[in-house]
């Protein structure tokens, strides 16, 4: 039971990422996005790319670990995805 709760937390956070990722690196839109929007667009491009990737490497929990490794190193310049966003959910939410 422990282990779906962590991993649906761990999904959540992945979308939230893969959204934000999407927004600020590859489309660099500076438009304020609340979590939920972000999530879903997260959620779109992580549906989007899974099947293209399952092709190639099984999708797993080592995966997932290493899914985040990237996250963190791509959305570290971002100052407000550490330092402040979750004051921004909570203050716009």
């Amino acid at each position: 039971m422990i282990t779906v709760f962590f991993h649906s937390l761990l999904f959540l956070f992945i979308s939230y990422s893969h959204g934000l990722l999407f927004l600020e690196k590859l489309l660099k839109t500076k438009t304020y996005h609340n979590f939920f929007e972000t999530s879903l667009i997260g959620l779109l491009i992580t549906l989007i790319i899974s099947p293209v990737i399952n092709f190639f490497i099984p999708l797993n929990d080592i995966f997932i670990i290493f899914n985040l490794i990237f996250l963190f190193i791509f959305l570290y310049p971002i100052k407000e995805f550490f330092s402040g966003g979750l004051s921004l959910i909570i203050k716009y939410s």
